[in-house]
């Protein structure tokens, strides 16, 4: 799913932490101080908005008469102890991010959240040093679908946009993602769920980009060997037929060894380079008196 990516870019609410949860008892809350009710569908108009335009839909539609600074303030400070308190990360967030620094992958947060809202909770999960650059909607012209925050957040992560794979939970945001020429993998979450099928497209992503697993049958000197320029601890021989490898293990008196190799370390090689092995195997020259065979699923 990383290959050939070289910055990944989280949405916040639903893709890197579990919080979409409280914000319909917010939006409760809010509106019941003006005596109003929560219309049915407001989440679903509100999706992928910025804060500052979803504070001006409000004011709009509700005929509130505060300011859009003061609807931000009290949506910050009702919010704040849930996203100190009881908002989780998303399980296995913290081990992929981990993966991701440690492998020199950039990251990224591009949310329709308060930029006060974003920093508390990952200060309190104590992930905010791992990301590059962090964008709220407030900081572009447009809100999601808009790929405006996609391509601001790679911008400051200094990435082309086909370097960068998003995590998004809802259409809106899947859409932002592609938009902007980005690789996007849905993200399953509670609140979304009824969007399941609209998804799938995206959701199906990460199996149809992960590595394709095969059966792979390596030899592993233990002396390196030098052929054409290139120096070999070990050899990738599956195009050689089952038989020529087992004369050749049975004439180096060895056993069958089964263990986990990663992919990167599999020399690629020719089928010359191969039969020249399995034939100096055969002849016994000093060179392959120490030697094993064996097999894995990379």
């Amino acid at each position: 799913m990383l290959e050939n990516i070289e910055a990944v870019l989280f949405d916040l609410d639903g893709s890197l932490v579990d919080s979409m949860w409280i914000w319909q008892e917010i939006d409760v809350e809010y509106l019941r101080k003006f005596g109003i009710a929560l219309p049915e569908k407001l989440q679903m108009e509100i999706e992928g908005m910025s804060f500052s335009e979803t504070a001006f839909y409000f004011k709009e539609k509700f005929q509130i008469s505060d300011s859009l600074e003061q609807i931000k303030s009290d949506w910050n400070h009702m919010a704040w102890d849930k996203y100190t308190y009881q908002v989780p990360l998303k399980n296995g967030a913290f081990e992929f991010i981990k993966y991701c620094h440690e492998n020199n992958i950039r990251l990224g947060i591009a949310t329709s959240n308060s930029r006060e809202l974003v920093e508390n909770v990952i200060q309190v999960h104590g992930i905010r040093n791992y990301f590059d650059s962090i964008v709220t909607g407030c900081d572009v012209a447009k809100g999601k679908p808009s790929p405006d925050i996609y391509l601001e957040a790679a911008r400051r992560c200094n990435t082309a946009p086909d370097k960068c794979l998003v995590f998004e939970d809802i259409i809106p945001g899947i859409l932002a993602g592609k938009a902007a020429g980005m690789q996007v993998c849905a993200v399953d979450d509670d609140y979304s769920s009824q969007q399941k099928e609209e998804k799938k497209p995206a959701k199906a992503f990460a199996d149809e980009t992960a590595p394709k697993k095969k059966r792979v049958n390596v030899i592993e000197l233990r002396s390196p060997y030098r052929f054409e320029g290139v120096e070999y601890t070990e050899v990738d021989v599956s195009g050689l037929d089952t038989m020529t490898i087992n004369d050749a293990v049975r004439v180096q008196h060895r056993l069958f060894d089964e263990r986990e190799i990663a992919a990167s370390t599999l020399c690629e090689t020719t089928t010359a380079f191969a039969r020249e092995i399995a034939a100096k195997a055969s002849g016994l020259p000093p060179l392959w008196t120490d030697w094993k065979y064996h097999s894995t699923t990379v």
